[in-house]
């Protein structure tokens, strides 16, 4: 069994938090491993809940495109989140995850990022900037969530998938 295979083994049953009661699956990560970057999103989402991978609804395919745009296939790259479990709650509604469990979830992102050796960590919204963990000799950036631009007027949209896309490029052409 590969590390990774340990690490999806490890953490694909857990119930450390109460996040777990809502879910139907544990959404650990997608891409490569290593990775030269990580992207660093939020939470778990509907498609994602369903389909046991990250950013693959919507919000997924705009990140998708962005990546694509801003690294032209140059640099191998994983997405994960700060959380594994949908944050909905027993009302079925869904929000940011809480503090609590993003903290429980703690040990299973350092153990991915360590698992990737990411020269870069891309944080994927706001709360992902916020929680985005400080590694040794590992750059930073962020850009705006694909669900926040799918949410904005659509005359504004391109604008901001520009932005993200420049800000793709820019951290890679200066971190790696």
């Amino acid at each position: 069994m590969t590390p990774y295979q340990q690490h999806v083994s490890r953490w694909k049953n857990c119930c450390k938090c109460l996040l777990h009661e809502h879910r139907h699956k544990v959404v650990i990560a997608r891409g490569k491993v290593p990775a030269e970057i990580l992207f660093l999103g939020e939470a778990p989402g509907d498609s994602e809940d369903v389909i046991g991978l990250p950013f693959v609804g919507p919000a997924g395919k705009l990140l998708d495109h962005i990546i694509e745009l801003g690294l032209d296939g140059q640099h191998d790259y994983a997405i994960t989140n700060l959380v594994c479990c949908i944050p909905k709650d027993a009302s079925n509604s869904k929000g940011e995850p809480p503090k609590e469990s993003i903290i429980v979830c703690r040990p299973r992102l350092a153990e991915f990022i360590d698992l990737c050796h990411p020269r870069l960590i891309i944080a994927v919204g706001t709360l992902s900037q916020r929680n985005c963990p400080a590694v040794d000799g590992v750059a930073r950036a962020n850009i705006l969530h694909p669900a926040a631009i799918l949410r904005m007027d659509a005359s504004q949209q391109s604008l901001a998938i520009k932005r993200c896309v420049v800000t793709v490029e820019s951290a890679a052409a200066t971190y790696l």
